[in-house]
């Protein structure tokens, strides 16, 4: 199906430039790369994106009951929703974590189903990995 593809691909795409977000000093980061470190730190559900269906397995009920996907990027929202549906049969009777998947599932109904709006949006975080890039070769350059 278009929608679990798209899903797959943001999340793709998005789990290297959240690794990359948080692993990078913050006083190195620039641009779209320290924006995303930013929306890290106040959208615990991004951390989604780079946990395994255990990890998602592990949030208390009440934290699932307070996620939101209002104010989330359509990439946020189909990257988090690629996790959540790898996880749903590991999630048990948790019925927050049904409820923000099933809250998920919808808003990516909801979305353009369309291959070139997602790229399109997923080049911003394409650059964050350039960006990251080009300082880890000028880091290697010799000093003259």
């Amino acid at each position: 199906e278009l929608n679990r593809q798209l899903n797959r691909r943001a999340h793709q795409v998005l789990s290297v430039a959240l690794t990359r977000a948080q692993t990078t000093p913050e006083e190195q980061l620039e641009g779209a790369s320290k924006e995303l470190a930013r929306r890290l730190r106040r959208r615990q559900e991004l951390r989604i994106i780079n946990m395994t269906a255990k990890d998602c397995r592990a949030i208390p009920p009440g934290q699932y009951k307070a996620y939101s996907t209002s104010g989330m990027k359509p990439a946020e929202v189909r990257a988090i929703t690629h996790v959540m549906q790898d996880a749903q049969d590991k999630l048990g009777a948790n019925a927050d974590a049904q409820r923000f998947c099933n809250m998920l599932l919808q808003k990516c109904a909801e979305l353009e189903q369309s291959e070139a709006s997602l790229e399109a949006e997923l080049s911003a975080f394409g650059t964050i990995a350039t960006e990251a890039d080009a300082r880890g070769a000028q880091a290697d350059l010799p000093m003259p």
